[in-house]
């Protein structure tokens, strides 16, 4: 199939689990991994307890777009679902802004969710619709996807992410070894600026073995 959906993050609410489906479209043209991205929707399973095969998946629609996917990390809290998204910029860059869905609308599950975003604005706090072009940047580095979790030792928000590329003139097209993390006291932000966690011994050029070059590793998360 020339279309298909990749996984993103997922929980479950009131014994029901949700996923994020990131939907990709073959395209030779796009990148130089041959796709490019076109959606996102939210599967919902409530049978999840049950053996895969026999889950009944249905889906809704988070957004219908090739710039904003609201599903880098997936947060519950409160009476909302907290959504942080990516936006793909011109200049390729993926900075991440935040969405919510009130979760009284997951009851429903209509097959279309995306007129029930709401969008963090950068001067009008919380505003109706998916608002790339007006959304309050959080995190201003490249990353698409990451784990969002509450430290209760800490009191904080942790983030964590790899950027796909390293930094840097002599790096541009290097991928990135390294694994970050940022610290927020609220969703919302201010969030920290970010600080290395982590180095993927696999590209290491002193890895057991020898560097492989053609190796990528990325979409890090907190386990």
């Amino acid at each position: 199939a020339n279309s298909y959906t990749w996984l993103f993050d997922g929980f479950v609410h009131a014994d029901v689990l949700y996923v994020g489906l990131l939907e990709v479209s073959s395209d030779a043209s796009a990148t130089a991994l041959g796709f490019r991205l076109t959606g996102m929707q939210l599967a919902r399973i409530a049978n999840w307890r049950d053996a895969p095969r026999a889950w009944r998946i249905e889906t809704s629609r988070l957004a219908n777009s090739a710039h904003a996917f609201p599903g880098s990390a997936l947060v519950v809290k409160g009476d909302h679902l907290y959504l942080f998204a990516f936006t793909e910029m011109q200049d390729g860059h993926q900075p991440r802004f935040l969405t919510r869905l009130a979760l009284d609308r997951l009851e429903a599950f209509p097959a279309d969710l995306s007129g029930s975003l709401e969008t963090l604005s950068a001067d009008a706090g919380w505003q109706p619709g998916l608002l790339p072009e007006r959304a309050a940047i959080l995190m201003d580095d490249n990353a698409s996807e990451m784990s969002v979790e509450f430290d209760a030792d800490r009191a904080r928000w942790l983030a964590v992410y790899a950027s796909p590329v390293q930094t840097g003139s002599s790096r541009a097209d290097r991928p990135s070894d390294r694994v970050y993390v940022r610290t927020a006291e609220f969703l919302e932000g201010p969030w920290s600026q970010r600080s290395l966690l982590y180095l993927m011994p696999e590209l290491q050029p002193d890895h057991f073995g020898g560097h492989e070059p053609d190796t990528l590793c990325y979409a890090a998360k907190a386990h």
